[in-house]
C-alpha cells in the first residue's frame, strides 16, 4: 500500500496523530526534499527523492514507477509539506499509479495546509467566502461550499455557475461519514458540497 502523508506547514507538532503513526509504521518513507526530511526525521528514517522545484511533471513518472513497485507488498509512505491534496507532486504520482498500476492501493492522510496555518500566525479568522489560487491562475475550477444543509438546492446554483461534477461530503472522518453523488434534499451541519468544472 502507498500512503500519501501530509506533514503540515513546517512545525513537527502540527502533524496529525495518524500521520505520525504511519510514518513510524511504514516500511519505507520517501520525502521530496530537505524541508520535508527535517520534519519526517522526527518520526522515522526518511529517504529524499530529489524533485527540483517546478519539475514535478518531469520527475513524477519515474517516482511513480518506483513507489508502485515497492508498495505492491509493503507499506510505503510518501510525505510532503502542507496537505498532500493541495498543489502537491503526489497528485501527479497518484494519477500515474492509478493509470498504470491499478493493483496498488493508495490512501492519503490530510494535514494542516499552509494557507490555513497562516491565519493562526495572523491571529485572524475567516468567516466569509475565500479563494485559494496559484500565481497567474485565478479561475476557480473547484468550488467548496461549507455547512450545506440543503445540498440539492445548493447544487442547482453551483450547476448554473458551471460546476457539473458535484459531490456531497458529510461528517468527514466522523461517525456517520457519507460521500454521495446522488444528492439528498437535506444533510447535516457538518456537510460540504465540492464541485468541479
Amino acid at each position: 500500500m502507498l500512503v500519501g502523508v501530509s506533514l503540515g506547514p513546517g512545525d513537527p507538532e502540527l502533524l496529525t496523530l495518524k500521520a505520525v503513526r504511519v510514518l513510524k509504521e511504514a516500511d519505507k518513507v520517501y520525502v521530496p526534499g530537505e524541508l520535508a526530511y527535517r520534519i519526517a526525521k522526527n518520526f522515522c528514517e526518511p529517504e529524499i527523492i530529489e524533485i527540483p522545484m517546478g519539475k514535478g511533471k518531469e520527475y513524477a513518472p519515474k517516482i511513480a514507477e518506483r513507489l508502485a513497485k515497492e508498495a505492491k507488498d509493503r507499506l510505503i509512505a510518501y510525505a510532503t509539506l502542507g496537505d498532500i491534496h493541495f498543489f502537491s507532486t503526489f497528485m501527479l504520482i497518484r494519477k500515474i499509479i492509478k493509470e498504470n498500476y491499478p493493483e496498488v492501493e493508495i490512501k492519503t492522510i490530510p494535514g494542516v495546509a499552509s494557507f490555513v496555518a497562516a491565519f493562526s500566525l495572523l491571529n485572524r479568522d475567516v468567516d466569509k467566502p475565500f479563494k485559494v489560487a496559484t500565481q497567474g491562475n485565478f479561475d476557480e475550477e473547484v468550488l467548496i461550499v461549507l455547512k450545506v444543509k440543503r445540498p440539492k438546492k445548493v447544487a442547482e446554483k453551483m450547476k448554473e455557475l458551471g460546476y457539473g461534477d458535484i459531490v456531497l461530503v458529510e461528517r468527514a472522518f466522523m461517525d456517520g461519514e457519507r460521500i454521495a453523488r446522488e444528492l439528498p434534499e437535506k444533510s447535516s451541519y457538518f456537510s460540504m458540497l465540492i464541485g468541479y468544472k
